[in-house]
């Protein structure tokens, strides 16, 4: 998928959590169903390992704001 791609690439396919490089996922940061306009901005996505990703899935809308500060972050390393 090309949003997922494009989401990896611009995290230099490294956790925003953890940088990890492994079992890496796009994560919608507002919920994909909720928010129909925004699936595929660049902007509502960044880049988790798959045991992050378990922590804030389900829980998008009470960690927009950490998240969305997790994707102008740079990226280290």
């Amino acid at each position: 998928m090309a949003w997922r791609r494009a989401v990896l690439k611009r995290d230099k396919k490294r956790c925003k959590i953890c940088r990890s490089e492994k079992d890496l996922q796009a994560h919608h940061i507002r919920p994909y169903a909720q928010f129909v306009e925004l699936r595929w901005e660049l902007s509502n996505g960044l880049t988790l390992c798959y045991p992050c990703h378990k922590v804030f899935q389900g829980k998008e809308l009470a960690s927009v704001e950490l998240l969305e500060l997790l994707v102008v972050s740079p990226v280290v390393g």
